[in-house]
């Protein structure tokens, strides 16, 4: 493979990064099929690259909570490997996919789709 010296008049190809709308606090209740009822999420996004910690995740009443790394990426769809620091029996590290809906919120999923909630941007 031919990789094109600074300089050359070819532009690099842009590193897999978090994609600007994923950028900020989002917030909804997570409907769990193990769960009796829903409960709060936090994610925190921002910029990074894959294998990177781009954010932190909160499930407060669960009292869990820890960082998220990078795993995959595309412009409306990011998936983010959980690594919680503070954990009860009621959470597990997951990997947590969200999509971009066109109306602005994310449709946050985890596991095989036992996890599902509607997120909306902090503060709008």
């Amino acid at each position: 493979m031919e990789v094109a010296s600074p300089g050359a008049g070819v532009a690099k190809p842009r590193a897999a990064a978090v994609p600007d709308r994923f950028i900020g606090t989002w917030i909804g209740l997570v409907d769990d099929e193990d769960m009796d009822t829903p409960f709060p999420v936090e994610i925190l996004l921002r910029r990074g690259g894959l294998g990177q910690i781009v954010g932190k995740v909160r499930y407060e009443s669960l009292k869990c909570a820890g960082v998220v790394r990078l795993f995959e990426v595309s412009s409306r769809k990011l998936s983010v490997q959980e690594s919680l620091t503070v954990a009860t029996e009621q959470c597990d590290d997951d990997l947590v996919t969200l999509k971009y809906q066109a109306n602005g919120t994310l449709y946050y999923t985890y596991g095989d789709g036992e996890g599902r909630a509607v997120l909306s941007r902090q503060g709008q």
